[in-house]
């Protein structure tokens, strides 16, 4: 019996020492180290991180530049939608002689252009959208110029509301009555283009 069981041992010590090297079991101490230099977590796993096209807005610091760059006024001025013209530069305006004047005179242009219900749709369109802002350009080409009444300027224009150097209210004398142009610029060097014509009210 202890002479089987001796030859037993020595068939299984044998048989262990001759397995194939894929077959033997992994190195421990490999292992071992491959965790303690991960800190303990599993190294095959990898840290989450954000696609490299797309911004983190809180780290990425040209956000904020960018909103800035929009939030600056803008001094390029606009295109009139009639005649291509831009508008607009850094002058800023005031009230002086020259500015009075060319108020009062783009006021009386605007009602003359206006009252002309004798002449066909493009002409007078021709003659007033030029010397509108952009928003009255969209309000008044649809009127239909055969029935307006206004058709001559019968006195001197008046400012009437000066408060801003940049908006003026000028009463302009019509053979029906005072007519109210509301005017504005964008700066010193900008024309003064008309926002609206107001009727003469009724009693």
């Amino acid at each position: 019996m202890r002479k089987s069981l001796s030859l037993f041992c020595l068939v299984f010590i044998t048989t262990a020492c001759s397995l194939p090297p894929d077959e033997a079991e992994p190195d421990l101490v490999e292992l071992s180290d491959a965790s303690a230099s991960s800190g303990g977590k599993d190294a095959d796993i990898p840290s989450p991180h954000l696609p490299d096209n797309e911004l983190d807005p809180i780290e990425d610091e040209s956000i904020g530049e960018e909103f800035n760059e929009l939030a600056e006024p803008s001094y390029e001025g606009y295109e009139n939608e009639t005649t291509g013209e831009i508008i607009g530069s850094e002058t800023v305006p005031v009230w002086d002689r020259n500015s009075r004047k060319a108020a009062l005179d783009a006021a009386e242009k605007v009602v003359r252009a206006y009252g002309r219900p004798d002449v066909s749709y493009d002409e007078w369109w021709n003659g007033l959208g030029p010397l509108l802002a952009p928003d009255a350009v969209q309000a008044y080409a649809y009127v239909d110029n055969e029935i307006i009444l206004v058709d001559q300027v019968t006195g001197p224009a008046e400012i009437v509301d000066d408060t801003t150097a940049y908006v003026a209210i000028v009463a302009v004398p019509t053979n029906i009555g005072v007519y109210e142009i509301t005017l504005s610029r964008l700066d010193g060097d900008s024309p003064w283009l008309t926002h609206r014509l107001t009727p003469p009210q009724e009693d």
